[in-house]
């Protein structure tokens, strides 16, 4: 009788352990964000097998359509309104484009302007050009004149690929009216010396203009050279020489705060960003994912951004900055809203655990060098731009007392780590966001920020909180 009570009793137990973790994490997402954490964990390991597996010039970010190459050869991979393509049709048609693309001069490193709205063409045109190892530059559509201009200046486009539906807003941009401007090939005049050759891309999407200038090249995808098997291939010899740090594409901020800046995307960070360990549990089931933003911001090549010191900043390319930092275990970057305080804009900040795990007792030593050098580290060893660099960092302490009841309520191992802590305060972006630099009472965790640039990151004092909650602080 004794043993039935004993079994009934831990049934129930189980029974409300069970529900009750079910509800805590209905509301704050827990087993979400465990995914997250361990995700990020596998981000590293992703990292370091791509070092070994491209070494130190095969890092196209092709690759990333070419891993699907005799794997799901028949899968639906693209759709366009009425039109669709598989693996092995994109890989073909892309494999078709460079071809085209290698017969009229682009070569690797090669800068490719493109001025192509969310299509077909634009999507096996960025491809193509990947596969080539040229750099695509895809220009926001919205801009004409002088912005356009300057985009194509900035990147130093040798080479203008655009669509029937955009040729007339790039004709009034570079005068291509003129008499003689493609007999010529002085398509940008003085300003775009380096600008060798304007061509439409046509792949059946938009109708042809009633009238264009004698000269213009028209790639007609329906008219290239047929099909074949090697065009779907890519063999090693083949490949263009690329390093994890060369340039992959130019993306360009909205001109919002003056011309446009061509931002650098070094390939190792799409190949990042793109890696299935970043989006857990996306890539469990078969998924159509629908790209709703222009593709000219960078692959619908991907990430969070937010906007500091006039610059959007992806959130990705900071977090890849932390990666082979030797003291830095994980860091999860967000943005802290400063317009409440009285600044303009967001500041940078990133969540971090430290190797080992930081002490709850203050900080050690090891802490406060690591954190006094991370700002040289940023811009000197990972080639953070200054703009880019948080300018919070907050050291995440785990404390044990904390997390031993709720890992057992919600029948977590001991394996999630010392991460495990900013589950059980709920410090997801969100909170992190609204916490900002005040942080809980209880919380046993450090912010550190840049006080003076270019001094690395000390503690946040009392008194430098009060000034920046004052809008008194200068930042």
């Amino acid at each position: 009788m004794v043993k039935t009570q004993n079994a009934i009793a831990a049934v129930a137990a189980t029974t409300f352990a069970a529900l009750a973790g079910n509800a805590l994490d209905k509301k704050y997402s827990i087993r979400s964000d465990i995914a997250q954490i361990r995700s990020a964990r596998k981000q590293a390991k992703h990292w370091e097998h791509m070092c070994r597996l491209y070494g130190d010039d095969d890092w196209s970010f092709y690759h990333v359509l070419h891993w699907t190459y005799g794997q799901n050869d028949y899968d639906e991979a693209f759709l366009f309104e009425d039109r669709s393509w598989t693996y092995a049709e994109l890989r073909a048609e892309v494999g078709r484009l460079a071809i085209e693309f290698g017969r009229m001069g682009i070569r690797n490193r090669t800068v490719v302007g493109m001025m192509i709205n969310n299509s077909p063409e634009f999507y096996f045109a960025w491809w193509a050009l990947f596969k080539i190892g040229a750099i695509p530059a895809p220009v926001n559509t919205a801009i004409t004149q002088e912005p356009f201009r300057h985009c194509l200046k900035i990147s130093a486009a040798e080479y203008l690929l655009c669509s029937y539906e955009l040729y007339e807003p790039v004709a009034a941009s570079l005068n291509l009216e003129r008499a003689g401007a493609f007999e010529d090939k002085s398509y940008g005049g003085p300003q775009l010396p380096q600008l060798r050759s304007i061509s439409i891309y046509d792949y059946g999407t938009y109708p042809q203009p009633s009238s264009l200038p004698y000269g213009v090249t028209i790639i007609n995808h329906h008219k290239l050279t047929a099909v074949t098997s090697d065009m779907a291939s890519w063999p090693r010899e083949r490949r263009p020489k690329i390093g994890p740090e060369d340039t992959s594409q130019y993306l360009f901020t909205s001109g919002t705060t003056g011309l446009p800046k061509a931002a650098t995307w070094p390939t190792g960070l799409p190949h990042m960003a793109a890696s299935p360990h970043r989006w857990p549990s996306m890539f469990e089931k078969p998924r159509r994912l629908y790209a709703c933003t222009p593709l000219f911001h960078g692959g619908a090549t991907l990430g969070d951004t937010y906007r500091a010191k006039g610059h959007n900043i992806s959130t990705a390319e900071v977090e890849m900055a932390f990666f082979d930092h030797p003291q830095i275990a994980s860091a999860n970057v967000y943005a802290i809203p400063m317009n409440k305080y009285g600044y303009d804009g967001q500041a940078g900040a990133a969540a971090i655990t430290m190797q080992g795990g930081a002490t709850a007792d203050g900080p050690d030593q090891a802490e406060i060098k690591a954190l006094r050098d991370l700002e040289r580290y940023f811009t000197v060893k990972a080639g953070l731009a200054s703009y880019a660099v948080p300018r919070f960092i907050r050291v995440l302490v785990d404390t044990d007392e904390k997390k031993a009841p709720q890992r057992d309520q919600l029948g977590i191992s001991d394996s999630v780590g010392s991460e495990y802590v900013s589950l059980m305060l709920k410090k997801l972006k969100t909170s992190l966001r609204k916490e900002a630099f005040s942080l809980p009472s209880d919380c046993r965790d450090r912010m550190y920020w840049i006080e003076k640039e270019g001094q690395g990151f000390v503690q946040l004092s009392s008194g430098s909180r009060e000034h920046l909650l004052q809008g008194t602080a200068k930042l």
